[in-house]
């Protein structure tokens, strides 16, 4: 019988098409707080052209076309 061992590696079951993970998030949620989380994410995901929130699952900007993808 062999020892398991521990891995950081995250199974590719749980990262979304659009390379969100759902364990990276849960870690950073961990290190940094809820707040924190949020405020980052709000800022990854919204466009640098117009402001508007991007839709993770299109590989452009819904309001004005602009591809982050």
């Amino acid at each position: 019988m062999t020892k398991s061992t521990k891995t950081n590696a995250i199974p590719t079951s749980l990262i979304a098409p659009c390379g969100m993970s759902k364990v990276e998030n849960l870690r950073s949620i961990e290190a940094s707080g809820i707040r924190s989380f949020i405020r980052d994410e709000k800022q990854k995901w919204t466009c640098p052209r117009c402001g508007e929130l991007i839709c993770v699952h299109k590989p452009q900007c819904l309001t004005c076309g602009r591809k982050w993808h």
